[in-house]
Order: structure tokens, then C-alpha cells, then sequence
């Protein structure tokens, strides 16, 4: 049984044969394969089927009685063995199904990742006993009023944020932003993020936006490189509905939702809104967020710390 948190909670014991799907997109070495690998061997863990193909890409070929899935049915907990990148595709592989995600960092800063390598064995015993603590976060979903171009299998949801960004020429872009159907203003310059209270460490963070707190009922929509220096960022109520459009020399500008990027025609009209479920993260227990701050940004921290 998938624990259903409100928000900040505890974890909570689940049946005694769990099962947990391992989520890998690559591995920066083969002891990193090696370690997934082994890892994949304790009972009732499964592997995704991007893991065994990360794998194959390090020379490691998997077990056969290593079961493979395609999606997180009967699935208790995935665990993502990466960085953040990582995360992010872990979250939309769970998507609705409300399967928690525990992130193993694998990476280099890795923030959405509580655990470490070293973690990684324990952690089937640690999920078992409800040692950890589950953080419901929100998404941003997308619609497109107007019929656009979209690949296949696009997916209109972001944990991170949404980002409307110039193509890679000398111009600039103007983007216009209505709130609940009212005019907010036009932001000149290299794009423009929505962002959500995750995301807020991430391109937000890079871009000068604020730092939100997780559970905070609201965005920050953060300009980039703006033309005009009174043009700040601005923390807006999540249960808004934003409408966005975008203007340039060019006649196409980079959408972009958690780094999945696709090209689509200037002055396509964007719906930007809370998406109807969330995603449920996997904290270590007791963690908080200034700790996250300090340990992963080194944020706040003294000289004599």
C-alpha cells in the first residue's frame, strides 16, 4: 500500500513484501553499474527499463532473474540512482501513481537526492521500518489553447519548473504574462522561469530568484537577464492561472519543462496551472530544509562552521 502523505509526515510501514523499482538513466563508471547491480539482487527489487539500458550503455549486462518493468504498478518505492536530472525523470516516471521517490545521489550536487551511495543497501530495511519522511511536492502543469507541434509523448507536467528562453541568436525575447485572466507584465530579455517551491534551488536559484520553502502555496516568476532592471522576481499564489505568450525576432522560442526542451512557434499561448496531483518525496528522517540549504548550497553557513 502506496503511503498517501498530507505533507510533511512520517513514513509509514508498508506490506512485508515491498517492492522497489530502481531508476537510472547512466552511470558515470562501471563500479557505479556494479554497485546498481548488486543492489538489484536483494529481493523484491526490480529495475526500470531505462536501468537496464543505462546498464547495457556502462558493459554490464544484466541478470536474467532480474525482473524489468516498464511502469511503477504494485511498485512501493523507486529509487533513483543519479543526480538531479535523474530525479526529475524518476518523478515523471511515477507520475499520478503516487509511488514515493527516494533519490540516491550519483551525481555531482544532486539536492533532490536525500541519500548517499554509501546509503544505498540499507535503504530496502530503512523504507520497510518507516525510518524517513515523505514531502507531498507540486507540480506545474501546462495546456496549449491553440493546437501546437508537440512530440510524441510529451508530458505537460514540471517538478522543477517551466522556462520560456530565447533560441541561441544575439535577440531578445518578450514574454507576456497575464494572471487569472488580468495583465501582469511583459518581460524583456533571455526568457522567463516559473518556478515552483523545488524548483526554487535550481535554474530559478541560478537566474536570482527567491528561495521558497517546500510546502509553500506558491511560484516565483524570475526573469532572465532582464532588459529593464526593475524587472525582479515575483512570488505569485500557486492557485493562480497564468497565461504566457511570447514575442521575438525569431519565429520560434525553446520551451522548456525540467530540461525537456522542444521548439515551438512564437506567440503560442501557454496555460501555466497546478497540476492535479503530486509527487511524493523520500527525505531522510529529521532532515530539514535549512539543513538542505547548508549541506547541499552551503547556504548560511559561518566562518566557523
Amino acid at each position: 500500500m502506496i503511503p498517501q502523505p498530507a505533507g510533511v509526515g512520517c513514513g509509514l510501514i508498508v506490506k512485508d513484501n515491498m517492492r522497489i523499482a530502481v531508476f537510472a538513466i547512466s552511470f558515470s563508471s562501471m563500479e557505479r553499474a556494479l554497485e546498481a547491480l548488486d543492489f538489484m539482487m536483494q529481493p523484491g527489487v526490480v529495475a526500470a527499463d531505462t536501468t537496464v539500458a543505462a546498464l547495457a550503455e556502462a558493459g554490464v549486462t544484466i541478470a536474467r532473474d532480474v525482473e524489468m518493468i516498464t511502469t511503477p504498478d504494485d511498485i512501493d518505492f523507486i529509487v533513483s540512482l543519479g543526480g538531479d536530472g535523474t530525479f526529475l525523470r524518476a518523478a515523471a516516471w511515477s507520475g499520478a501513481s503516487g509511488v514515493p521517490v527516494a533519490g540516491v545521489n550519483m551525481g555531482h550536487l544532486g539536492y533532490l537526492a536525500a541519500f548517499t551511495p554509501g546509503e544505498l543497501h540499507a535503504l530496502p530495511r530503512l523504507l520497510a521500518e518507516g525510518r524517513y519522511q515523505l514531502q507531498r511536492r507540486s507540480l506545474l502543469e501546462v495546456r496549449f489553447p491553440d493546437r501546437v507541434p508537440l512530440p510524441d509523448g510529451f508530458w505537460p507536467y514540471a517538478l522543477n519548473e517551466v522556462a520560456f528562453l530565447r533560441l541561441a541568436t544575439a535577440s531578445m525575447i518578450d514574454v507576456m504574462v497575464e494572471i487569472d485572466g488580468r495583465r501582469l507584465a511583459t518581460y524583456s530579455g533571455d526568457g522567463l522561469i516559473v518556478s515552483t517551491p523545488t524548483g526554487s534551488t535550481g535554474y530559478n536559484l541560478s537566474a536570482g530568484g527567491p528561495l521558497i520553502q517546500p510546502g509553500v502555496e506558491a511560484w516565483s516568476i524570475s526573469p532572465i537577464a532582464p532588459h529593464a532592471l526593475t524587472m525582479r522576481p515575483l512570488v505569485v499564489s500557486d492557485r493562480s492561472v497564468l497565461s504566457i505568450k511570447t514575442m521575438s525576432r525569431t519565429p520560434m522560442f525553446r520551451f522548456s519543462l525540467d530540461s525537456r526542451t522542444v521548439s515551438l512557434p512564437a506567440k503560442t499561448r501557454i496555460e501555466v496551472r497546478k497540476a492535479p496531483f503530486w509527487i511524493n518525496v523520500v527525505l531522510r528522517e529529521g532532515r530539514t530544509f535549512a539543513e538542505a540549504l547548508r549541506d547541499k548550497l552551503h547556504w548560511g553557513v559561518g566562518n566557523n562552521e
